[in-house]
């Protein structure tokens, strides 16, 4: 009976402390694909739908930043071709210097081919990183199979969708890739359609989760499949292959492909369109590291009712011993996970940023430098350091609904037209938009939204006042005013930070928030300055 007690606690113990790992371990890689999806494609596609055209230098600085801390992905932009529109669309690529450029499909023999005479062609027009994936400049994506399936459902249904796992026409390796497409949905010119998109390199899966996420624990393996378009589960990546527990040679074909089958945990998700499923099973070391100590059974028979009491002890105490540090093991996996989305977020930040600066290059660096003062308000106010996080990220994209702002009205060096000012007054409005969908654990929408309201109840868009104007949203206003009146303007130079200190001075109380004004003139005082 004690040996028996014994026993059923040490697999009940092994089977939630695998519960345990794998479900962490497959949240992490399930957040990462969706952010993926959120902060990266979703965000290049809204800088195209902003913009009324995106040069190939503008593409490569928007997602230069995603390409070189991302071997996983290559980013790529494509037009929909007519026929008769071939041989002007070649000229156009070889004058961007590309002087051998043409629209090819796969050959037979596995060579690059001019293209047959289709109704459409999509081939790669940009793409990056470029240096390993220029051979694929040219490819008419709509000759491969299921990636021509993948475009025209995106085309139907405007949303992004993904093809199946296919090997890439000039990929020596044979490795399986799918492409995502997200389909432009604004009308950019008569009769223009395109998509921006992305390569998920299979064969990179594998060190990108390992390193990014911290799934090199040798207690669990974890497997992710696409579900083709038959129905059948295609094996993607698995981390067992980087150890002695070896995939099964059925593994494109059977989603239990590792040896121990007692455990394992199968999570379907849902993303581009397509459903995936995310599979975690024990690895090489899991039974070392949560063993079943059988001998106890054949020791417990020979042995006195006092000796099992101190094996069934000395178990339990073994139990508790592997918990604590399987609960040490997840409080670090949990911080280190916290700290990957809080990376992702302030690169996304970043990127948004810059491509704001691209618009506006007369008021570059701005967002940036009414960043460093809003933290600066708001440690003078005593903002704990993840609000001063949250303060910082509004700050550094509170104009980015200006990408939607015509590049010659932000750049004007005259005095702007009613109208044009109107149409500057929306950005507010379109930057709440790009944010309104996405759970920051900060008031980041409304901070955008509000940074030009006014106490009183003069500012736009809304006109409210006092405390319906959220406190981030004050101190960006404040810090807003002082970098634009004390910064080089298309229209005018720069009027000094002395005249921008007493502009927020005098509106003290009637237009800006009397506390955040004085924390304002006292970092000035204490010797803030921007940076260059």
């Amino acid at each position: 009976m004690v040996s028996s007690l014994v026993h059923d606690r040490q697999v009940a113990a092994r089977n939630d402390a695998f519960a345990d790992l794998a479900a962490s371990h497959v949240t992490s890689l399930s957040r990462a694909m969706k952010n993926t999806r959120d902060f990266q494609v979703e965000a290049l596609a809204r800088f195209f739908e902003s913009s009324s055209f995106v040069d190939r230098q503008e593409f490569l600085n928007y997602v230069g930043y995603l390409s070189k801390n991302n071997g996983l992905i290559s980013w790529f932009w494509i037009e929909r071709v007519s026929p008769g529109g071939i041989e002007s669309f070649e000229e156009g690529i070889r004058r961007e210097g590309f002087p051998d450029f043409f629209v090819w499909e796969p050959g037979k023999s596995g060579g690059k081919e001019r293209v047959l005479d289709r109704e459409s062609y999509y081939p790669i027009q940009y793409i990056e990183p470029l240096e390993s994936s220029r051979n694929l400049l040219g490819l008419d994506l709509g000759s491969i199979g299921s990636v021509g399936e993948a475009i025209e459902k995106a085309t139907a249904s405007k949303l992004m969708r993904a093809s199946d796992p296919v090997v890439i026409p000039t990929d020596e390796e044979k490795a399986l890739h799918f492409f995502v497409f997200r389909p432009i949905l604004a009308e950019i010119a008569e009769g223009y359609a395109g998509f921006v998109g992305a390569i998920f390199h299979s064969d990179a899966f594998l060190s990108a989760v390992t390193n990014t996420l911290n799934t090199g624990d040798p207690t669990v393996a974890l497997g992710l499949y696409q579900i083709d378009s038959d129905g059948k589960p295609v094996l993607l990546f698995s981390t067992a292959q980087e150890s002695d527990s070896h995939v099964y040679e059925s593994a494109e074909t059977s989603i239990w492909h590792y040896p121990e089958s007692q455990h394992s945990i199968a999570v379907p998700v849902m993303l581009f369109g397509r459903l995936f499923v995310i599979l975690a099973h024990p690895g090489p070391d899991f039974g070392v590291v949560y063993p079943i100590n059988n001998w106890i059974f054949f020791l417990a028979i020979g042995l006195t009712v006092t000796l099992s009491l101190a094996i069934l002890i000395g178990s339990l105490s073994n139990r508790s011993f592997h918990l604590e540090r399987e609960v040490e093991k997840r409080t670090e996996e949990l911080r280190e996970s916290l700290e990957i989305v809080s990376k992702t977020m302030e690169a996304s930040v970043n990127v948004l940023a810059s491509a704001v600066d691209l618009r506006d290059p007369y008021t570059s660096g701005h967002q940036r430098r009414v960043a460093e003062l809003s933290v600066a308000i708001g440690r003078k106010l005593g903002f704990e350091e993840n609000r001063l996080t949250g303060l910082r990220l509004s700050a550094m994209i509170h104009d980015v609904g200006k990408i939607q702002v015509p590049a010659e009205i932000l750049n004007t060096p005259r005095k702007l037209t009613n109208l044009e000012f109107d149409l500057i007054k929306l950005h507010p409005t379109a930057g709440r938009e790009l944010f309104k969908d996405i759970e920051f654990p900060w008031p980041v929408a409304d901070a955008i939204y509000q940074h030009h309201e006014r106490l009183d109840g003069s500012g736009y868009p809304e006109g409210i006042s006092g405390d319906q104007i959220i406190l981030e949203a004050r101190i960006i206003a404040v810090a807003d005013v002082v970098e634009a009146i004390s910064s080089h303007r298309p229209y005018r130079a720069s009027l000094g930070l002395q005249a921008a200190l007493d502009e927020v001075r005098s509106g003290k109380g009637k237009l800006f928030d009397p506390e955040v004004v004085d924390a304002c003139l006292e970092v000035f005082d204490e010797g803030f300055s921007f940076s260059d």
